[in-house]
C-alpha cells in the first residue's frame, strides 16, 4: 500500500512528502447534483485523532502520519444536509485518481409541522447560570479544526425551544473565531445523532464577556435531554488562545480534539452552557421517564469488613423487589473486597432468585474496601449495574471504565455519600440511600429517571472536627505540644498542637489515655462536660538517671589538657557546646561545616576538615588537623578516625595554633579538633567505662538472627495446627467470632501465617488494619510499611495521602509521600515536595529534623529522572553527577515516643551503637515530637571489605493492641544504575532482647 499512496500523492496532489512516513491529501468536496463546493465538512478517521474541516471553498487539506492507519480505517466525511459517506483509504486513493474531487449527496429532510401560533409559552434557563473561572474549555492549536468543547443539558419540559445560547469568553487571542453549534440526542451517556437540520454558524471577535448566539431562527424544538457543543470551524488571524468557563454546578462535560475523533467524557466538570427556553404553559413537567428494563445485571456486592454493619435485610428486600419489577434478568455476582473477587451467575427466575440472596446473605466479610478490580469491564454485556457498597475504600478510589447506568445502594449512615452519590449520577443511574429512602422511593429511582435532589457534604476522615470534648494537655512548666490522647480500647486518637489543645469524638463514659515523653501516663474519665483540661506528671524514675548527665560551666573551654577558664587560655581556640548541637545535625561534617573556621571537603567517611588560613597552618606539608576523639588521636590522611554520631558528642574544641602541637606532637601541627563525647563525660562523674566509639568497642557477642526469636502467641499456635488452608480458614473464622485480636498486632502476624497458604487471602487479612483504624496514622503506618514490603507501591501511596490529611502538620507526613510518589513514578509530584521541604516551604511545618535525608533523595530522583523534572532553580550543590552511597539504611518507625537501639558491627568487629532513648537522646526525641518525625539514615560508604552486623534492640514497653513497628529499607548502590532495595517491616515489641536484625557482605 505504500507505494500506492507515494505514488498518488505525487501524481495527483502535487504535494511532496514532509518526512518518510508523512501523508498529504488535498481535495475538494462537493455537491453531488449542484456541483458547488460544500464548506464546513467533518473530515477524519474515525477514533484517530487525525481530521480536519472543510473551508468555505470546499477545500481540505489532511496531514497525517502513515504508520498510524491501516488498510481497514475508515476516513468519514459528514456535515448536516448532506450523507456521511466513509472511505477506506484504498477506496479514497480510487476516487482520487482522476481528479482532487470527492462528491457527497444531499438529503431532503421530511420536516414536522410545528404550531407555534397563539401558544402561550413559559420562558425558562436550562443549564448553567454561573460561572466557574476556575476550570474551563479552551483550544489552542489551530489545527484542531473540528474539535468540540460539549456539554449535557438536562431537559425538564415537554416541546421545549431552543431561544438562545449563552457562554462566558475568559480568553480569546485570535483575530475571530467561526464555530459551529450543534444539538446532539444524549444515549447511553453520551452524544449521539444530531437533531439539526441545518447548519448553525456563529463568528466570535469579542476577547472576554459573554457571548450570546440567537436560535430562534432554527426553530430547535426538543423533549429529551441533549448535548449541546461548540465546534471549531474556522480562525481568523495567526494566534488563537480562546477558553470558557465551566460552571459550578454540577454536570457532564465532553470534548473531541478533532474532527470525527472520540468524544472523552469529562464526568466531574459542566460547561457554564446557559439555553434561554420556552415551553408551553399548559405543559406540565415531562413525566417520569421509564428506564428500560434490563436483561442483564452487574451486581457487585461489597464484602469488606466494615460491611458486617449493614442492613442487609433492607439491601435484599430492595434487590428483590427490583428484580421482580424488571422481569427476572440474568445477574452476574460479584463479591469483592481486598484481596477477594469472586464472580458467580445466577438465572433470577421466581424459583431461583433464592440461590442469589443466600449467595449474597451468607457472605463473609473480610479485608478493606477495594475498588481497583471493579467497573473496569462488561464482559457479560450487563445493562445495569448494582453497586451495594458504603464508598468508605481506604486504599483504592473508583475509576469506572464501563458506561452503563449504576446505582449504588448503602444502608448505613457513615458513608461516602457525595462520592456515591456522583458516581451514580455520572453513569446516569441514582444514588439509592436507604438511610434517607425507603424500599418504595428507591424502586422508583431505579425504575424511573428521577433527578437526585439530595445534597450532601463531603465524608469528614478525620473526627477531630466532629469532636465532642476538648481541653489542654500542660504541666506545672506550660502546655504540651505532640501529647498523645486517644479513647481506651479504640484506635481513635490525637495529638495536641502547639498550644497543647486537643479535639476528640469521645461520648460520656469513655475514658481519653495521655501519653507524653518522659511523663506518666494519664486516664480520665469523660463525663458530661466538653472542657477537659488534663495535667501531667514527670515520670520520677527517669528525672532521676537524666540528672546524672555531667554539666560544663559556661566559662570553662576544653583544651589540649583539659577544662580551662576562658580567661587563661593563651592560644587560639573556638568551641562548640551540648547546646549547640541540634537534633537536626545528624554527622560531624554537616556539624563543623562553616563554623568556627572549619571548611568540609567531601561527603561521609570520605569527607575532609581544612582549617581556614591561620598562624598554624602550613603550605609545605600537610594541612588536615587531626581528629582527636575521648583523648584517642586519628590521622584523616587514611580515613582512620571513627563514625561518630553528632548526638553523642558533649563539646567540640577547635584548636589551630601550634601550640596544640605541644599536647599531640607534630602529627598535630596543623591543629586538632578534639572531641569529648557525652560517654566520656558520664565516665568521669560515673567512674565508668570510656565511650563506646573509640574505646572498649570490640564486638563479642553471639545473638540470635531475628527471624528465630518470634515468641508465638496462642493464636498463632492454634492456627499451626491446621493442615490445609481450609482448615486454618475455619480456624480463623473461629477465633473472629470468640472476639480473639481486633489488635494490630493480630492482623499483621495472622497475615504473616496465611501467606504460606494464600497471599490474596493473607493480604485481605492485613487490610482490615485499614477498617479497624481507619483514622490512626500509626496503625495505618504500620499497614503502608507492609505494603511496600510486599511491592504493592500505589496501595501504599493512597495510604501516605490519607495519613497526610490526617497528619497535615508533620513533617514524617511529607517526606514519606515525596518517597511514595518517587517509587510510584510520580516523579513532578515527588520533586515538587522534595523542594518545598527543602526550602521549609510548607507552612507551620518544620523539616529541619529531616534535612540530609530529604537531601539524599531528592539528588537520588535527580541521579535517575533529571530530565523528568524542572531542575532549574535548584543549587550546583544539588546536581553532582556523581552522586551515589554503597550502602544507604533508613529506619522509620512509626511512634517517636518509642525507645529502642541500633548497634551496627563493622567486619573488623567494631561496634556502633544508636541510641534512641529518653536518657541518651532526649532532645532529639523531644525534637522529633514537636516536628513530628520518625527517621533516621546510616550510610556506609568506601568502607573495609567483609561482613557488616545490624543489631536491635527495643526498650520500651506498650499495649499490644496497637504496637509500633520499624520500617528497614537497605539500599545498595544507592544512586546507580545497580542500585538494589530491601524493605522489611519490623515487629520491634518483640525484641526486648537485643537480636540480630540483617548480616550483608560489602
Amino acid at each position: 500500500m505504500k507505494k500506492l499512496i507515494y505514488l498518488i500523492i505525487l501524481l495527483f496532489f502535487g504535494h511532496g512528502l514532509y518526512a518518510q512516513n508523512r501523508i498529504s491529501i488535498k481535495a475538494f468536496v462537493l455537491n453531488s447534483k449542484t456541483q458547488k463546493p460544500i464548506e464546513y465538512v467533518n473530515i477524519g478517521f474515525l477514533n484517530k485523532s487525525i481530521g480536519t474541516v472543510s473551508n468555505s471553498k470546499g477545500l481540505f487539506n489532511l496531514k497525517f502520519d502513515e504508520n498510524k492507519i491501516t488498510e481497514t480505517d475508515k476516513l468519514q466525511f459528514s456535515v448536516i444536509g448532506y450523507e456521511t459517506k466513509q472511505f477506506t483509504l484504498p477506496q479514497l486513493f480510487k476516487i482520487l485518481s482522476d481528479n482532487n474531487k470527492l462528491y457527497l449527496n444531499p438529503i431532503n429532510y421530511v420536516l414536522e409541522e410545528v404550531f407555534l401560533k397563539n401558544e402561550k409559552r413559559k420562558k425558562i434557563h436550562l443549564g448553567n447560570k454561573q460561572y466557574n473561572l476556575k476550570k474551563m474549555g479552551y483550544w489552542k492549536d489551530n489545527k484542531g479544526l473540528g474539535g468540540e468543547i460539549a456539554t449535557r443539558i438536562i431537559v425538564k419540559k415537554k416541546r421545549t425551544r431552543l431561544l438562545n445560547l449563552s457562554f462566558n469568553i475568559i480568553e480569546n487571542l485570535s483575530d475571530s473565531l467561526l464555530i459551529r453549534i450543534n444539538v446532539y440526542q444524549y444515549k447511553k451517556r453520551y452524544p449521539q445523532e444530531n437533531v439539526l437540520n441545518k447548519n448553525i454558524y456563529h463568528t466570535i471577535s469579542k476577547k472576554k464577556g459573554v457571548e450570546t448566539i440567537n436560535l430562534k431562527p432554527y426553530n430547535i424544538i426538543v423533549s429529551n435531554d441533549i448535548v449541546v457543543s461548540i465546534e471549531l470551524i474556522e480562525v481568523y488571524g495567526k494566534d488563537i488562545g480562546f477558553a470558557i468557563s465551566s460552571s459550578f454546578n454540577k454536570g457532564v462535560s465532553y470534548l473531541r480534539t478533532l474532527s470525527q475523533d472520540k468524544w472523552k467524557r469529562l464526568p466531574d466538570t459542566g460547561m457554564g452552557f446557559n439555553l434561554l427556553s420556552s415551553y408551553p404553559s399548559q405543559n406540565e413537567a415531562i413525566s417520569d421517564k421509564k428506564r428500560e428494563k434490563p436483561k442483564k445485571i452487574t451486581l457487585y456486592w461489597d464484602v469488606s469488613l466494615n460491611m458486617k454493619k449493614r442492613k442487609i435485610e433492607e439491601e435484599l428486600n430492595l434487590l428483590l423487589n427490583y428484580l421482580k419489577r424488571s422481569n427476572y434478568p440474568e445477574v452476574e455476582a460479584v463479591k469483592f473486597s481486598s484481596g477477594h473477587y469472586h464472580t458467580n451467575f445466577f438465572q433470577t427466575s421466581k424459583n431461583q432468585i433464592k440461590n442469589l440472596l443466600n449467595y449474597l446473605k451468607n457472605a463473609e466479610y473480610n479485608g478493606s474496601t477495594d475498588y481497583s478490580k471493579i467497573l473496569k469491564n462488561n464482559n457479560f454485556n450487563a445493562e445495569t449495574v448494582l453497586l451495594f457498597t458504603n464508598g468508605n475504600a481506604k486504599l483504592t478510589s473508583f475509576e469506572p471504565e464501563i458506561y452503563v447506568p449504576i446505582f449504588c445502594v448503602n444502608s448505613q449512615d457513615k458513608s461516602r455519600h457525595k462520592i456515591l452519590q456522583d458516581l451514580s449520577y455520572y453513569s446516569d443511574g441514582h444514588y439509592i440511600n436507604l438511610e434517607k429512602n425507603s424500599i418504595k422511593q428507591a424502586l422508583n429511582f431505579m425504575l424511573f429517571k428521577k433527578e437526585d435532589r439530595d445534597i450532601y457534604e463531603e465524608f469528614e476522615m478525620n473526627s477531630k472536627k466532629k469532636g465532642s470534648v476538648y481541653g489542654t494537655i500542660f504541666t506545672e512548666s506550660g502546655s504540651i505540644q505532640g501529647a498523645t490522647v486517644e479513647i481506651r480500647d479504640t484506635f481513635l486518637e490525637v495529638r495536641t498542637d502547639s498550644e497543647g489543645v486537643y479535639v476528640i469524638g469521645a461520648n460520656m463514659g469513655d475514658i481519653l489515655v495521655v501519653n507524653y515523653l518522659g511523663m506518666l501516663q494519664k486516664e480520665v474519665l469523660v463525663s458530661n462536660t466538653k472542657r477537659i483540661d488534663i495535667e501531667l506528671l514527670a515520670d520520677g524514675e527517669l528525672l532521676e538517671e537524666v540528672v546524672l548527665k555531667g554539666q560544663i560551666s559556661k566559662d570553662s573551654i576544653t583544651t589540649a589538657y583539659g577544662k580551662k577558664s576562658s580567661d587563661a587560655i593563651g592560644y587560639a581556640v573556638d568551641q562548640i557546646n551540648r547546646e549547640d548541637i541540634k537534633p537536626y545535625h545528624h554527622s560531624l561534617a554537616q556539624l563543623l561545616s562553616g563554623r568556627v573556621g572549619v571548611t568540609v571537603r567531601g561527603f561521609g567517611v570520605n569527607a575532609k576538615f581544612f582549617f581556614n588560613r591561620s598562624s598554624g597552618s602550613s603550605f609545605n606539608l600537610s594541612t588536615l588537623p587531626v581528629i582527636v576523639i575521648d583523648h584517642m588521636v586519628y590521622t584523616q590522611d587514611d580515613n582512620a578516625y571513627p563514625i561518630i554520631d553528632p548526638q553523642n558528642i558533649d563539646n567540640i574544641a577547635i584548636l589551630k595554633s601550634t601550640i596544640a602541637s605541644n599536647r599531640y606532637g607534630s602529627i598535630a601541627n596543623s591543629g586538632a579538633i578534639v572531641i569529648t563525647t557525652k560517654y566520656a563525660v558520664r565516665a568521669q562523674n560515673k567512674k565508668n567505662k570510656v565511650s563506646a566509639l573509640v574505646k572498649g568497642n570490640d564486638y563479642t557477642e553471639k545473638l540470635n538472627y531475628i527471624n528465630k526469636v518470634f515468641i508465638k502467641p496462642n493464636y498463632i499456635l492454634e492456627l499451626e495446627k491446621a493442615t490445609s488452608f481450609k482448615g486454618a480458614q475455619t480456624i480463623y473464622k473461629r477465633q473472629q467470632q470468640a472476639g480473639i485480636g481486633h489488635s494490630i498486632q493480630y492482623y499483621i502476624e495472622v497475615s504473616d501465617y496465611f501467606s504460606r497458604w494464600d497471599s490474596n487471602f493473607s493480604y485481605s487479612l492485613l487490610t482490615n488494619i485499614a477498617e479497624i483504624a481507619p483514622t490512626n496514622p500509626k496503625a495505618l503506618k504500620v499497614l503502608a510499611y507492609k505494603l511496600e514490603e510486599l511491592g504493592k507501591i500505589n496501595e501504599a501511596k493512597d495510604l501516605y495521602k490519607r495519613i497526610a490529611k490526617l497528619r497535615p502538620k508533620q513533617a514524617q507526613s511529607y517526606r514519606d509521600l515525596a518517597l511514595i510518589y518517587q517509587n510510584s513514578g510520580a516523579y513532578k509530584k515527588a520533586f515538587s515536595l522534595y523542594t518545598r521541604m527543602l526550602g521549609n516551604d510548607i507552612e507551620g511545618v518544620d523539616f529541619s529534623g529531616l534535612q540530609e535525608i530529604i537531601e539524599n533523595e531528592l539528588r537520588h530522583l535527580l541521579a535517575f529522572h533529571k530530565s523528568k523534572v524542572n531542575f532549574s532553580a535548584l543549587p550546583n550543590t544539588l546536581l553532582n553527577i556523581d552522586f551515589k552511597r554503597d550502602i544507604r539504611i533508613i529506619f522509620d518507625w512509626t511512634d517517636s515516643n518509642t525507645e529502642f537501639e541500633i548497634q551496627f558491627v563493622n567486619p573488623q568487629k567494631k561496634y556502633f551503637t544508636w541510641h534512641h532513648d529518653l536518657l541518651t537522646n532526649k532532645d532529639l526525641m523531644s525534637n522529633e515530637i514537636k516536628q513530628g518525625f520518625g527517621s533516621e539514615e546510616f550510610i556506609i560508604d568506601d568502607a573495609e571489605p567483609g561482613e557488616w552486623l545490624i543489631n536491635i534492640k527495643y526498650l520500651g514497653k506498650e499495649a499490644l493492641k496497637n504496637p509500633t513497628f520499624l520500617k528497614y529499607t537497605l539500599y545498595r548502590n544507592y544512586g546507580l544504575p545497580n542500585e538494589s532495595r530491601t524493605v522489611k517491616t519490623i515487629k520491634l515489641y518483640q525484641y526486648q532482647e537485643k537480636v540480630t536484625l540483617d548480616s550483608f557482605l560489602y
